[in-house]
């Protein structure tokens, strides 16, 4: 796991430099897992949300969500680049 978190905060890190922001704040330890537990918390809500009123199943609006959220990454990570 740590290697996991040490990959995505490198990547994170390099895209996000500019040549007028080349220092990027990374995410250090209880700092990276609070904001993945927040993160997990706030999918984890909404796929029950969707899973009471949408009659769908949690796994499947667990992935839905996932999908969602990793398409929005990327499209950031795309336009923080451009």
């Amino acid at each position: 796991m740590k290697l996991v978190t040490e990959i995505i905060s490198q990547a994170v890190t390099n895209t996000a430099r500019t040549p007028n922001n080349p220092v990027v704040a990374t995410l250090e330890g209880a700092a990276w897992r609070q904001r993945c537990a927040v993160i997990f918390v706030e999918l984890a809500v909404i796929s029950w949300i969707r899973m009471q009123f949408m009659d769908a199943s949690f796994l499947q609006t667990a992935f839905q969500i996932l999908l969602g959220g990793t398409l929005v990454f990327v499209a950031g990570i795309l336009v923080g680049s451009s």
